[in-house]
């Protein structure tokens, strides 16, 4: 007997569309199975409940994010390089996910508190990975910071407003100037400083 595919990928897809457009409560379980095609108790084998459907989404989405971001850093050669890589792929993930995505108008406030806790469990991860980058930036020479980890945690809070800004005005063309501005002015801030003697 053949082994049946998985079928978590395609409700998480389903319950990802239906999400965005109508919100998360006014999406039944049922739509979520009618549209993923599978029965409803298939979708109960998988998760629990409509609310940790919800969590994994987000987890997933996160985790692809993540993914992309890695990739960018570890194809850059400097330090530099590589916080532009994750500055910029995390901007670009966000809009890709509002581009694909498309949420209606209050489907992202509905689930804010829920993706922000999320958020929460996979904070440690993207800060040791700006804090690797700012550490073998200082190693390197080419930076030079007192606390990178503090710098890391700003860095992190600052994309964090950004995505927030992407997904609720819908990418505001002048975030691209923004977001230059804000690389140029930390790049220049992390240079090493001549030290007077």
């Amino acid at each position: 007997m053949k082994n049946r595919p998985d079928p978590s990928r395609d409700i998480l897809d389903a319950a990802l569309s239906l999400f965005a457009r109508y919100g998360f409560k006014r999406t039944s379980v049922e739509e979520i199975a009618t549209k993923a095609r599978v029965g409803k108790g298939t979708v109960y084998l998988y998760f629990a409940s409509k609310e940790e459907l919800l969590v994994a989404v987000i987890r997933r989405g996160l985790d692809e994010v993540y993914a992309a971001i890695v990739r960018a850093t570890n194809a850059a050669t400097t330090p530099a390089g590589k916080l532009r890589a994750y500055v910029h792929t995390r901007v670009a993930e966000a809009r890709r996910i509002v581009r694909e995505v498309r949420p209606a108008d209050g489907a992202v406030v509905e689930v804010f508190p829920t993706v922000r806790e999320v958020q929460a469990e996979h904070h440690e991860r993207e800060l040791a990975l700006l804090e690797g980058i700012l550490n073998q930036g200082i190693q390197s020479g080419a930076f030079e910071t007192p606390q990178p980890r503090l710098l890391a945690t700003g860095i992190l809070a600052w994309l964090h407003g950004l995505e927030f800004t992407i997904l609720m005005l819908k990418d505001p063309p002048e975030m691209d100037d923004a977001l230059d501005t804000m690389l140029l002015v930390t790049l220049r801030g992390l240079l090493p400083q001549p030290h007077i003697r």
